[in-house]
């Protein structure tokens, strides 16, 4: 069975789960996020901007 990646996890998961799986492959994320401050804000910015949302 294929590893699950955190981007496909993160919707069924749960917000607070998913953060931290998909924490260390930001793209994924990050492809779902309009382009903007979200990629030189890098993690910090990342989890700032979930938790506005």
């Amino acid at each position: 069975m294929p590893t699950p990646r955190p981007g496909d996890i993160a919707p069924r998961a749960g917000v607070r789960h998913s953060r931290r799986l998909a924490s260390p492959e930001l793209p994924a994320p990050l492809a779902l996020s309009p382009p903007g401050p979200l990629v030189p804000l890098g993690v910090a910015g990342f989890l700032r901007v979930r938790d506005l949302a």
